[in-house]
């Protein structure tokens, strides 16, 4: 996902600053158009106006530190586990917004579809494996061991 949404980002306009755990992603962000790339845990130079956290409770924390006052946090995935422990209070006083999505409506979808047809997006492709080693290839993804989008097949 992380891939997709700096293409996007950038073909919107937004300046798009992406986190990585290694050199690998740190290239492949750099490729894909990130302004800025931090290894993750890095302290940022500001917080960020929105954040999309497609990883979970593994990032959560950090992520929701990230995000400024009357900031926005979409969680988008939860490779890493889907429940988090929360600073309650922070929310509140920094008035920070949070939302989870996994799909839009299909509108948005055809939407989404002719923007990335027009801004000539290309997905960076990981694999593709047979679902006979679905197990596998998802344990590679929650390990962060995976760069671009896995296929499966049947």
């Amino acid at each position: 996902m992380s891939t997709a949404l700096i293409q996007v980002g950038r073909a919107a306009g937004f300046e798009v600053r992406a986190t990585t755990r290694n050199d690998e992603g740190a290239a492949i962000a750099e490729r894909l158009g990130a302004n800025r790339i931090f290894r993750h845990g890095d302290q940022l130079p500001r917080r960020a106006d929105a954040l999309v956290d497609n990883i979970g409770a593994m990032t959560w924390a950090d992520n929701l530190g990230a995000v400024k006052r009357g900031g926005v946090v979409v969680i988008h995935g939860v490779t890493t586990g889907h429940a988090a422990e929360t600073d309650l209070l922070r929310i509140c006083v920094e008035q920070i917004d949070i939302g989870g999505t996994i799909m839009g409506t299909h509108e948005e979808m055809k939407a989404m579809m002719q923007f990335i047809i027009r801004n000539d997006i290309k997905p960076e492709e990981a694999a593709v494996v047979p679902m006979t080693e679905a197990r596998a290839a998802i344990a590679e993804m929650i390990d962060g061991r995976t760069r671009g989008k896995t296929g499966f097949t049947r």
